[in-house]
């Protein structure tokens, strides 16, 4: 299931806007909203974007192969426990 965390959103927006509505749009994207435990693990670092991505990607009862997260980057996420979806074409 390819994911698109809310804060990740917020701050690819910030640096292209139009992002953010466009990603929301693809089909079969899901956005994952910021419930209680992401903003726990949120709290815990400087990059509410990266926070909330690597959150995202841990399995979870309702995603439980864990989530693909789409991204611009895929290089930000080299040896981190992200699968990513590169959007760049």
């Amino acid at each position: 299931m390819p994911c698109a965390p809310a804060c990740a959103l917020v701050e690819a927006d910030r640096a292209r806007p139009g992002t953010a509505e466009h990603i929301a749009c693809l089909p079969a994207m899901v956005v994952i909203g910021l419930d209680l435990p992401a903003a726990l693990a949120v709290a815990r670092e400087n990059s509410w974007a990266v926070a909330h991505t690597r959150h995202a990607a841990m399995p979870a009862p309702d995603r439980p192969d864990s989530a693909l997260a789409a991204t611009a980057e895929p290089g930000r996420w080299t040896g981190q426990p992200v699968r990513v979806i590169d959007v760049n074409g």
